[in-house]
C-alpha cells in the first residue's frame, strides 16, 4: 500500500513539473520576425501574381455584332478567361475546363469545357448560339495567337443548331465594334 502510495506520489509530481514548465512557456515573448522590403515584390514574381491584358469577345442583347474588351488578368489561362466570358453571359457561371493544350506547331488550341457549357448552348437560339461560339472562339485565339479551337464538351463535339463543330473553328469576322 504505501508503495502505492509512493508511485501516486511521484506521478502527480510529474504532472505538476509538467504544467509548470508549459505554463511558463506561454509567458515567453513572441520571437520576432524581419520581413525584407522588398518580401512582397519577389513573392508577386516567384509566384507569377503579375497582371496581363487580354481581349474578351461578346455580343449584345440588341444586335448581332461581336464587341470587344480588353481586361487585366493575374496570369493569362483558360479559367481567367472563362470567368470574363462568364460576366458577358457568354458562357454560363461554373463552367469549367477540363483540358486546355496548344499544338506543337501552336497553331491549334484544344480545349475541352465541362457539361453546363453543352447545356448551355442548347437553350439558344441559332444566331445567339453562333454569337457564343464566335466569343469563346475569338476571345482563345486572340490571346493565344492561334488560328484553329478544337472545342469539346466533356471531351465530346457540342451539339449545335447552326452548323457542324466537329472540325476546329476559326476565328469569325462578324461585324465587332
Amino acid at each position: 500500500m504505501k508503495k502505492m502510495k509512493n508511485g501516486l506520489l511521484a506521478a502527480m509530481f510529474c504532472l505538476l513539473m509538467v504544467l509548470v514548465v508549459w505554463k511558463s512557456s506561454l509567458r515567453e515573448e513572441p520571437e520576432q520576425v524581419t520581413v525584407p522590403e522588398n518580401y512582397a515584390r519577389a513573392w508577386i514574381e516567384e509566384n507569377d501574381m503579375g497582371e496581363e491584358t487580354a481581349v474578351i469577345y461578346f455580343g449584345t442583347g440588341a444586335d448581332q455584332e461581336l464587341r470587344t474588351e480588353n481586361i487585366t488578368v493575374r496570369k493569362l489561362s483558360p479559367e481567367c478567361l472563362l470567368e470574363a466570358l462568364a460576366v458577358k453571359n457568354i458562357v454560363p457561371l461554373g463552367v469549367r475546363v477540363h483540358s486546355f493544350s496548344l499544338s506543337e506547331d501552336e497553331k491549334t488550341l484544344y480545349l475541352d469545357l465541362s457539361a453546363g457549357f453543352g447545356e448551355y448552348l442548347k437553350t439558344m437560339g441559332e444566331s445567339s448560339e453562333k454569337i457564343l461560339l464566335a466569343a469563346l472562339t475569338n476571345t482563345f485565339l486572340d490571346n493565344y495567337n492561334a488560328k484553329q479551337l478544337v472545342l469539346t464538351v466533356n471531351g465530346k463535339t457540342p451539339v449545335i443548331r447552326s452548323g457542324d463543330c466537329s472540325g476546329p473553328l476559326e476565328r469569325k469576322n462578324m461585324t465587332e465594334k
